[in-house]
C-alpha cells in the first residue's frame, strides 16, 4: 500500500511551497514496522526537500484567490510564483483538480516568473486546452503572466482574458516554451487607457531569446478600432504574437536570437497576427508554421535601424527563417516584409511555402535600405482574391544581388499575380496566375527568367516585361488574357522561347518604343503542310521559332530553324486548319514579335488521294 502526505515550508512572510510526495507501507501503518516505515518515508522526503522524482518540486496551487493570503492554509498562484522564485530549484506550479473550470479574479499583478527551471501548468487533465482561467480584476491596465528573466520556462494550459498583454516574456534566457493557452481581451471588461496605453498584445516575448516555442495557443481579440464603445485610436494596435526582438537601443551588432518557433496557433481579429520587430540584431533558425490568422494583416516583420540618429545603424539580418503552411484570412496584408532605413540589412534565406492565404493584400517584401541582401524563395502557396499575390520591391540604389526564386505559386482573383521591381537575380517557375485584375506578371527593372508558368484569364497583360536587361521568358503558357500576352518597354536581351501564346485581346507580343534593339520579326515566304520559308534581317545563326495559331499568335510551338544568307527554311508537320507564324531571335537574345500570319497552301492531289 502507499500512502500521500505534504509539507509546507515556510520563510518569513512568505509561503513558499506545498508539495506531495508517495511513501510506500509494506505493512499495516497500525503495526510496529508501518510506523517505523512511515518515519523513515517522512526522514527520506526531508531530506530530498520537495523534489518530485529527481527534477523538480511540485506547488501546488488549490485557492482561487487573486492574490496573496498569508496564513489561510491554502496556495493561490501569486504565492506559488512567489515560492518558485525563491525555491532556488526546478519547480512545477499545477492546480488542484477542484479548481478545474474555475476563474482566479487577480486582483493585484501578479509576481513575475524570475527564477530558471519553472512551469506553470493549467492544463489539469493533460487534454491540451486550458483548465483555468486567470482574469484581470484590478480595475487597471495589467499584463497577465510575465516571464522577466531565467531559462527552461514553460507557461501551459492557461485562459488569460481582460489583460493589456497576456503572456510577456522579457528577457534573453533560453528554452522558453509557451503551449496550449487561450489568451483573450474583452474591450468591454477593461478600464479606458490613455492613448500611449491602447496596445494590446496576446503573447510578446521580446530581448534577445533562444530557444523560443510559442504553439498551439489561441489568441482572441475584439473588433479593431471600437474600445468600449470609442473609435480608433482605442484598441488601435491589436498583436497576436509580437516578438521585439531587441528593444530599443540597447542591443548590440553581436547579438543573435535563435531557434525561434511560433507553430499551431489560432489568431482571431487580430490587426498583426505575428509581428516580429527587431532591431541591433540578428534572428537566425525561425519558423512560423501551421497557424491561422484572422484581422488585419497576418504576418508583418522588419528590420530597422538604431532609434537613435545619433548613432552608427547596424547590420542586421535575418536568416534561415521559414514560413510554412499557414492559412490566412486578412482585410489588409497577409505577409509583410520590409527592411527600413539604414544599411547593410540582409534577408537570407528565407522560405515561404505551401501557405493559404485569402481576401486581401497578398505578400510584401520591400525593401527600403540601401545595401541589403535579399535572397528569398516562394513556393506552393495558393492566393486568392489577394491584391498584388506576391509584391517584391527592392531598392533601386541597392548594388547587392536581389535573388528571389517565386515555384509553383497558385495566385487568382487579386490584382497583379506576381508583381517585382529591381530584382537582379530572379526567377518565376510553375506558377498559375489566373482571373487577376490586372497583369499576371509584372517585372520591372528585372533580371532573369520566367520559366513554365501558366499565365490566361487575367485582365491585364499576360506579363509586363518594363526596362529589363537579361530576361528569359520560357515555355510558358499565355492566354485569354485582357490585353496583351508578352507587353514590353525599354528591354534590352528578352529572350522569348518554346511558349504558348494564343487568344489575348490584343497582341500576343506587343514592343513599345525601341526595344530589344529593335531587332524586326521574320517575313513568311511560303507555307505548306510539311514546310515554312521566309526571310529576316537578324544575322546568320539566329534562331527561328514557328508556330501554328487560329489568328496571329503562336498557340503551338512547331519546331525551330537556323537563319542562313538572310533566309531561313523550317521542314516538319504543319498543321494547315489556321496560320503559322514566327520569330527570329539574334544571337544576344534579343527576341522579335510574331510575324504577320500566313495560311499554309495545302496539296490537292496528296488531299485527294487521302
Amino acid at each position: 500500500m502507499h500512502i500521500m502526505f505534504g509539507i509546507r515550508a515556510i520563510v518569513p512572510g512568505v509561503f513558499v511551497r506545498s508539495v506531495t510526495m508517495t511513501c510506500p507501507l509494506w505493512l499495516d501503518t497500525a503495526s510496529r514496522h508501518g510506523v517505523l516505515a512511515l518515519l523513515v518515508c517522512a526522514l527520506l522526503f526531508s531530506l530530498q526537500g520537495m523534489v518530485i522524482g529527481e527534477d523538480a518540486a511540485v506547488i501546488l496551487v488549490n485557492s482561487n484567490s487573486g492574490q496573496a493570503v498569508p496564513d489561510d492554509g491554502l496556495i493561490s498562484l501569486w504565492e506559488a510564483i512567489e515560492s518558485a522564485n525563491v525555491g532556488g530549484m526546478p519547480a512545477v506550479i499545477r492546480f488542484s483538480p477542484e479548481l478545474a473550470g474555475t476563474v482566479i479574479d487577480v486582483s493585484e499583478q501578479l509576481p513575475s516568473v524570475e527564477a530558471s527551471d519553472i512551469t506553470v501548468d493549467g492544463d489539469i487533465d493533460g487534454d491540451g486546452t486550458p483548465d483555468i482561467t486567470i482574469r484581470n480584476r484590478t480595475g487597471e491596465i495589467k499584463d497577465g503572466i510575465t516571464v522577466a528573466s531565467g531559462s527552461n520556462v514553460t507557461i501551459r494550459g492557461l485562459h488569460i482574458r481582460d489583460f493589456r498583454g497576456g503572456i510577456i516574456v522579457n528577457g534573453d534566457g533560453g528554452n522558453v516554451l509557451i503551449e496550449n493557452n487561450h489568451v483573450e481581451v474583452d474591450a468591454t471588461t477593461l478600464p479606458i487607457p490613455p492613448i500611449s496605453d491602447v496596445d494590446r498584445r496576446g503573447i510578446e516575448p521580446y530581448g534577445v531569446p533562444t530557444g523560443m516555442t510559442i504553439r498551439n495557443n489561441v489568441v482572441t481579440m475584439p473588433a479593431r478600432g471600437n474600445y468600449n464603445g470609442l473609435p480608433f485610436p482605442y484598441a488601435s494596435w491589436q498583436s497576436g504574437c509580437t516578438f521585439r526582438v531587441g528593444s530599443w537601443g540597447d542591443t548590440e551588432p553581436g547579438d543573435v536570437a535563435r531557434n525561434l518557433e511560433i507553430t499551431g496557433n489560432t489568431f482571431r481579429n487580430c490587426e498583426i497576427g505575428f509581428d516580429i520587430r527587431r532591431n541591433s540584431c540578428t534572428i537566425e533558425d525561425a519558423t512560423i508554421a501551421n497557424n491561422i490568422v484572422t484581422g488585419q494583416i497576418g504576418l508583418n516583420t522588419g528590420l530597422t535601424p538604431n532609434a537613435n540618429p545619433d548613432e552608427t545603424p547596424h547590420t542586421q539580418a535575418m536568416r534561415h527563417v521559414r514560413i510554412l503552411q499557414n492559412r490566412m484570412s486578412t482585410t489588409d496584408r497577409h505577409l509583410q516584409i520590409m527592411t527600413r532605413g539604414g544599411q547593410g540589412h540582409e534577408l537570407s534565406d528565407i522560405l515561404i511555402a505551401e501557405n493559404d492565404l485569402q481576401d486581401c493584400r497578398g505578400v510584401s517584401v520591400q525593401d527600403q535600405s540601401s545595401g541589403a541582401v535579399l535572397d528569398i524563395r516562394f513556393e506552393g502557396n495558393v492566393l486568392r482574391n489577394c491584391g498584388d499575390g506576391i509584391n517584391v520591391q527592392a531598392a533601386a540604389q541597392n548594388p547587392n544581388p536581389v535573388r528571389i526564386d517565386i515555384a509553383g505559386n497558385e495566385i487568382s482573383g487579386g490584382n497583379a499575380g506576381i508583381s517585382l521591381l529591381n530584382c537582379k537575380d530572379m526567377v518565376t517557375r510553375d506558377n498559375i496566375l489566373e482571373f487577376n485584375t490586372g497583369n499576371g506578371i509584372s517585372a520591372d527593372n528585372c533580371i532573369g527568367e520566367h520559366r513554365a508558368n501558366v499565365i490566361r484569364f487575367n485582365g491585364g497583360h499576360g506579363m509586363s516585361v518594363v526596362g529589363a536587361q537579361r530576361c528569359g521568358i520560357v515555355a510558358s503558357i499565355i492566354h485569354e488574357n485582357g490585353r496583351c500576352g508578352i507587353s514590353s518597354r525599354r528591354t534590352a536581351n528578352m529572350t522569348i522561347s518554346h511558349c504558348s501564346i494564343t487568344k489575348n485581346v490584343r497582341e500576343g507580343i506587343y514592343f513599345s518604343g525601341v526595344v530589344n534593339g529593335g531587332i524586326l520579326p521574320p517575313s513568311l515566304t511560303g507555307a505548306d503542310s510539311s514546310s515554312v520559308s521566309g526571310t529576316v534581317t537578324a544575322p546568320d545563326g539566329s534562331l527561328i521559332e514557328i508556330f501554328s495559331d487560329s489568328e496571329d499568335e503562336g498557340e503551338t510551338y512547331l519546331g525551330s530553324a537556323v537563319v542562313a544568307g538572310g533566309s531561313f527554311v523550317f521542314t516538319g508537320f504543319i498543321p494547315t486548319s489556321g496560320h503559322v507564324t514566327a520569330t527570329v531571335t539574334h544571337p544576344d537574345g534579343n527576341t522579335s514579335i510574331f510575324s504577320t500570319p500566313l495560311s499554309p497552301s495545302v496539296d490537292v492531289g496528296n488531299w485527294f488521294l487521302h
